[in-house]
């Protein structure tokens, strides 16, 4: 993260000298893809993440703003080096279903993140320059807020009368653990290539809107739950039933993994300096 920004603090000389360059401001919305496929339970691909697939935390959607300035290399190829900061905040849930297929709860989870990148931009102007087109990709370099997020309740009821439940749900970022084959690589928790499309649209002299879309692959996290349910049959006052679920069991302390692979709509303002 030191190399990160120290690279983003030298690429920002004094305003005043920065002809041609630019800084944007873009906020985004973004939908897992990889999570929009059909679960397959077929023998061929009858996979533990296909199995268990009722059991995983599912992706909403996630959202951010990143801030980033462009430095004009080559003018000619309108090739800028760029360096910038993101924030952003993922949002997932996990459905609690007990072990007769009654749906109890959605136990939300955020994770919230900051990010900087560092890569190229190529722009290709229209119009007398009314309308660009840049093209970018960026080594993205990304660090939980929290390494630990936990989620508990005691027992309690929901619609049901006579289930009571409780769970303790703990997600963990920033870190590799042994999992149900979903993140496969350590690899994945660190340096990944984001890639975007923007198309600027002049609204006055050197200020654009931006309207883009940009892909950002391996969003990772681990996290694990355990639940205690409760049932009172036929008006009793002490439990009739109990089912528990202890979480993934093993010797190397295994997790469940999420690895997302993010579409994102965007949308800003850029100036460009000195035009």
């Amino acid at each position: 993260m030191k190399l990160f920004i120290a690279i983003l603090i030298c690429s920002l000389p004094h305003l005043g000298n920065t002809q041609n360059n630019e800084i944007s401001f873009n906020y985004g919305i973004g939908i897992a893809i990889n999570k929009l496929r059909i679960v397959d339970p077929t023998f061929e691909n009858n996979t533990f993440e296909n199995q268990y697939s009722h059991m995983k935390a599912k992706s909403q959607y996630d959202h951010g703003a990143t801030i980033l300035y462009k430095r004009s290399i080559f003018k000619k190829l309108k090739l800028f080096a760029t360096a910038g900061v993101e924030l952003s905040s993922s949002k997932h849930y996990q459905e609690l279903i007990d072990p007769y297929e009654r749906h109890l709860e959605n136990i939300r989870l955020t994770s919230n993140r900051i990010a900087f990148h560092l890569g190229l931009n190529k722009q290709f102007e229209f119009y007398d320059s009314k309308v660009i087109l840049d093209l970018g990709c960026h080594i993205v370099d990304r660090y939980a807020l929290n390494k630990t997020k936990s989620y508990a309740t005691g027992f309690h009821y929901n619609n049901e009368d006579w289930i009571e439940y409780k769970y303790d749900l703990t997600t963990y970022h920033g870190k590799y653990y042994e999992n149900d084959g979903v993140v496969e690589s350590k690899a994945y928790m660190y340096l990944n290539l984001d890639f975007s499309a923007t198309l600027m649209l002049e609204l006055s002299t050197n200020m654009y809107l931006n309207l883009g879309v940009s892909y950002s692959r391996n969003n990772v996290f681990f996290y694990d739950y355990s639940y205690e349910i409760n049932y009172y049959y036929n008006g009793s006052t002490i439990p009739s039933e109990t089912q528990t679920f202890e979480g993934l069991q093993g010797d190397f302390d295994p997790k469940f993994g999420m690895r997302d692979h993010y579409l994102y709509f965007e949308t800003g303002l850029s100036y460009k300096f000195g035009r």
